[in-house]
């Protein structure tokens, strides 16, 4: 649980109060946690096209060369993607069926060492048997026309011949329906068992080690879990049962602990629970562990995904397009979580190796847009590519480049909104970037992200969003990668100016600029860390004004103190720049003006800096949403600024973080990347090395991008790309190119 504080609002709306004001606050710490484990599960993503209106997957041996493919239906259509050239590369065949596809399932049903498709119409009348054939094709074969609709279908051993079954049932229909296979692909009359019952979830698994298969079934009339013993082929007792206050969605046998007895996984409809319950051998399960989730579960996988020898599940949500992975800590219970993005309008999700590694590696179906996506396991080895996509947390934004381990590699950072968490992604030299490790973060939508080290092996991560009135301290301890976190109130509408670390301490100090509300109140403040979670909150200024638009602070580099800037109306048309002073003791001093900036638009500015001019003197860059364009004032080499002298005009930017200074051209001149959501494309500026710049020049589309960042990623002296795309969940890596 997240506990913040308001303390804050009622002594700010005193427009009367004293111009330094000092409180001590102390603020509850989350629970130190695993965020999760070193080596991320999923990493790089790649897309295979399919056929329209696929939805959802299987995965199977289709072409009988002993590595897993994957197949797709849903329309009608099944789509064969077949593995080759170890997994990097896929060879993708569509087969046209006569009827919509509701269901299907694959098995050798003729035992030719090719699995093979039973596949259920949308009318839930006709069940027909496609048999994979080589060279990569399949062929019809069987099939029973229905007298009842069945919502499921299911393939088993059930009888335990050797021959692949197929298992039929619903929630309209009474009883289980089996029709037994011969094996050559052709299978024997349906019959019916358990005809008292109604089905919606049915698991086959031996619990008691008489090598005759047991059900475990869903009854969603009575919100039991039934566990129906054989004792004979299709014999069963009657069942014992646990039974629940909500309807379970599904059951899934499994190993969970290490005993060798098979255990259960209930999840339920409607509702974020997972229960675990460990097996005795003898058909009698106890609770193990009940898992409170942030959001209902439409699909459960478990397996061991990363070769531990350990079951994980995997959790999926299709309208909320979110994935969780939950993993063991220490004591064998499930704790450790990390949430990805399912990308956009995901269907349905499955697991399956490839040719070269024994780790489990995630595919997702994107039937809109006639996809799906492969993400790789991070522990298998990733081909070098000249563009490198990679799964991230939900909504991902505030994209950061920094050497987190200090090893020469530049790291990637970002926070991601939908997750409440900041991921961080290491650089393992040469570009190639490990899958995301997520930190939880005590703050909601975090979109600004600042990162700085505390110590060699502690970082602090500081997110923001403007439209909350807190933001969130992240601390992350990089040798056992655990992290705790608090949030600070503020004023509303708060904005991060600067952060800076005790050399001496470790302890924080960070500049906050705030709006009063109905901005009558523009304030700048100091959270001064005194303890783990304890701060002094100085009030530095409050300029008792309505018409402040904006401002920023330069630290003690450039200055004693620090040296607030900001933009004030001076009149109906014009606005000055200017600035205070404060001294050592962070006491106010006097300020001055710069110049005025003759504008009629203006309501408000964004801040930020960089070296215009290459003289290693920090300069303003200057931005106003209202008239759509950048304002460049040089540095004086001191405190002071000149008169802007070049206006960069129809740029529209999300944050202040999507414009960038950097030698971009390889020319020793700073340049500006900018993410212009006017023009939808990123531009490029070339500097002229006096702090003026040449006419855009187009380097990609953005749509959908919701940050950048310029580095040199794979440390060839060119500059590289990462971008960020919030709905699709992934970070994209470009680089560059001599």
């Amino acid at each position: 649980m997240v506990f913040t504080f308001d303390i804050f609002s009622s002594p700010f709306q005193n427009p009367r109060k004293i111009l330094l004001s000092l409180f001590i606050i102390n603020f509850l710490e989350l629970s130190v946690v695993y965020s999760q484990r070193h080596v991320s599960t999923f990493s790089t993503v790649n897309g295979l096209n399919v056929s329209r209106g696929n939805e959802y997957l299987l995965r199977g041996d289709f072409n009988g060369d002993g590595v897993t493919d994957i197949a797709s239906y849903g329309s009608k259509f099944i789509s064969v993607s077949y593995s080759i050239n170890d997994s990097t590369e896929w060879d993708t065949k569509s087969f046209l069926t006569d009827f919509k596809i509701m269901s299907a399932v694959t098995a050798d049903f003729n035992k030719d060492g090719r699995d093979d498709f039973a596949a259920l119409s949308s009318d839930k009348r006709l069940m027909k048997i496609y048999l994979s054939r080589q060279p990569d094709t399949l062929v019809y074969k069987w099939k029973a026309e229905l007298k009842q609709s069945y919502d499921f279908i299911k393939t088993a051993d059930i009888n335990y011949d050797g021959n692949g079954d197929i298992l039929l049932y619903g929630k309209n229909v009474l009883g289980l329906t089996v029709l037994l296979g011969r094996g050559d692909g052709t299978f024997k009359p349906p019959q019916n068992v358990l005809s008292d019952y109604s089905f919606s979830s049915v698991s086959v698994s031996d619990f008691n080690g008489d090598d005759l298969p047991d059900l475990f079934c869903v009854n969603w009339v009575s919100n039991e879990v039934q566990l129906f013993s054989s004792y004979a082929k299709l014999r069963y007792l009657l069942p014992s049962t646990i039974t629940f206050s909500d309807e379970p969605l599904e059951v899934v046998s499994a190993f969970i602990n290490l005993d060798d007895l098979i255990d259960l996984i209930v999840i339920f409809k409607d509702k974020p629970i997972l229960k675990t319950f460990l097996g005795n051998g003898f058909g009698n399960f106890e609770l193990y562990q009940n898992l409170e989730l942030l959001y209902p579960v439409d699909k459960i996988l478990a397996d061991d995904i990363n070769n531990t020898g350990s079951i994980d599940f995997l959790l999926f949500n299709k309208s909320l397009e979110y994935l969780s992975l939950w993993q063991k800590d220490t004591t064998g219970m499930f704790a450790v979580r990390t949430i990805y993005s399912a990308g956009k309008n995901p269907n349905d999700v499955l697991l399956f190796t490839n040719r070269t590694s024994d780790y489990l590696s995630l595919a997702i179906a994107s039937p809109l847009e006639k996809k799906i996506f492969l993400v790789d396991n991070s522990n298998s080895n990733s081909p070098i590519k000249s563009e490198a996509n990679y799964i991230t947390g939900l909504h991902p934004t505030g994209l950061r480049a920094y050497d987190v381990t200090k090893n020469g590699n530049i790291d990637l950072i970002l926070a991601n909104q939908g997750s409440k968490s900041v991921s961080y992604f290491e650089n393992k030299g040469g570009g190639v970037f490990t899958g995301q490790v997520s930190f939880p973060i005590a703050s909601e939508k975090p979109n600004a992200l600042t990162v700085l080290h505390k110590n060699s092996d502690q970082m602090y991560a500081i997110t923001s969003h403007s439209s909350t009135s807190q933001i969130a301290v992240t601390e992350i301890d990089f040798t056992d990668y655990t992290s705790s976190t608090y949030a600070i109130s503020t004023s509303p509408f708060p904005t991060v100016m600067d952060v800076t670390v005790s050399k001496s301490t470790g302890l924080l100090n960070i500049f906050i600029n705030a709006t009063e509300p109905e901005q009558k109140y523009f304030q700048f403040f100091k959270f001064e860390q005194i303890g783990k979670t304890k701060y002094l909150e100085k009030e530095l200024l409050n300029l008792e004004t309505p018409k402040i638009r904006g401002g920023f602070v330069l630290n003690g580099a450039q200055s004693v103190g620090n040296n607030f800037v900001y933009l004030k109306e001076i009149s109906k048309n014009s606005l000055n720049l200017c600035s205070k002073n404060t001294n050592i003791a962070q006491k106010p001093t006097n300020g001055k003006c710069y110049y005025s900036i003759k504008d009629t638009t203006i309501e408000k500015v964004l801040f930020t800096k960089g070296d215009l001019n290459n003289d290693k003197y920090q300069d303003l860059i200057i931005y106003s949403p209202n008239s759509k364009e950048l304002i460049l004032s040089l540095n004086n080499n001191d405190t002071s600024f000149y008169q802007p002298h070049q206006r960069l005009k129809n740029i529209k930017m999300n944050n202040i973080t999507d414009a960038q200074v950097c030698d971009f051209d390889g020319d020793n001149q700073n340049d500006l990347i900018i993410a212009n959501y006017h023009t939808r494309t990123m531009q490029l500026y070339s500097g002229k090395g006096d702090g003026s710049f040449l006419p855009p020049e187009r380097l990609l589309g953005i749509e959908a991008v919701s940050s950048f960042v310029v580095s040199d990623f794979n440390n060839d002296s060119v500059p590289d790309l990462a971008l960020s795309y919030f709905e699709d969940g992934i970070v994209k890596i470009m680089f560059g190119q001599k």
